[in-house]
């Protein structure tokens, strides 16, 4: 069962969790953008943004680790993979997310291409501990079994 309760409004257009405003959207939606920008690092931009959000309101009733796997939890919940927070400590952590659903909407890629998720793992650590660069080091476009980040602290 989830842990997060979205708000739906039928008739005011909106859905959202503790104050902010979230919506669904496809996932081909967003690679189709993102191949349209052909800017990875403003689709990873976007990310941060949003969880900067998310995670500072999380902050708000429980510290580190606990903000990293509740976060994991949401985005399971907002379906976007099954995440598994496989490593945590003062210098950073390393998120895993099967059946990532970035990947799997934009197929077969030679690199990396979860440039959104990348930037929501930044925006995560950044509220962690200060300031944080991710990394994904593993990606099932590219043939990996998982999408792994890894985020460091600096």
């Amino acid at each position: 069962m989830s842990k997060f309760i979205f708000e739906m409004q039928s008739e005011g257009g909106r859905l959202s969790w503790r104050g902010i405003r979230y919506m669904l959207v496809r996932p081909e939606t967003l690679i189709g953008l993102q191949r349209a920008v052909k800017n990875d690092e403003a689709v990873a931009a976007g990310g941060f943004e949003g969880e900067k959000r998310t995670s500072a309101k999380l902050s708000e009733t429980m510290k580190g680790r606990h903000v990293a796997e509740a976060m994991a939890s949401m985005g399971g919940d907002l379906g976007w993979g099954s995440f598994r927070l496989e490593k945590f400590d003062a210098n950073g952590f390393e998120m895993c997310v099967d059946a990532c659903a970035f990947a799997e909407a934009f197929g077969k890629s030679s690199a990396p291409v979860c440039h959104y998720l990348r930037g929501v793992m930044a925006g995560l650590g950044t509220t962690l501990m200060g300031k944080a660069t991710a990394v994904e080091k593993e990606c099932a476009a590219a043939g990996g079994k998982t999408c792994r980040f890894e985020v460091k602290k600096g």
